[in-house]
This record gives C-alpha cells, sequence and structure tokens, in this order.
C-alpha cells in the first residue's frame, strides 16, 4: 500500500487496540495481538468486525455502536 495508507492503518490499528483494551480489560488482549499483526485490510476489518462483537456483547449495543461507528463506518452508506 501506499504510504499514507499504510501510516493509516497503523494508526487504526493502534487506536482500535486501546479502545478494545479500555472496553475489554485484559480480555482483549488476544484480539489486539492479532489486530496489530493484521497484515491486510480485509484481515483488519474482520478482527474489528470481531471486536465490535465482544464489545456488544459485554459492554452493551450503545459502547459497540460507538466502536463500529469509529471503526467500521468507512464502507457503510
Amino acid at each position: 500500500p501506499a504510504p499514507d495508507a499504510a501510516a493509516f492503518s497503523e494508526q487504526v490499528k493502534r487506536e482500535a487496540v486501546r479502545v478494545l483494551i479500555d472496553q475489554l480489560g485484559p480480555m482483549a488482549e488476544s484480539l489486539a495481538i492479532r489486530i496489530e499483526r493484521a497484515r491486510s485490510a480485509d484481515e483488519l476489518r474482520a478482527l474489528l468486525e470481531q471486536g465490535h462483537r465482544h464489545i456488544r456483547d459485554l459492554r452493551g449495543a450503545f459502547v459497540a455502536a460507538a466502536f463500529a461507528d469509529r471503526f467500521l463506518a468507512d464502507e457503510t452508506a
């Protein structure tokens, strides 16, 4: 990918990991590691969707919607 796209992807990864750890604590550790290692946009998106489901199940729909708006909203319109 272009340098700007790669930098954006790394920033998204860092921010998503931070939110997941804040919301789920140690239970997010395995998913956070896989997000940090994601090699493609498709892989990252699938992991972010998994994170969304975990947040929804453990923290509720409102918190999950905020996560989705921040990290998954780019393709919904």
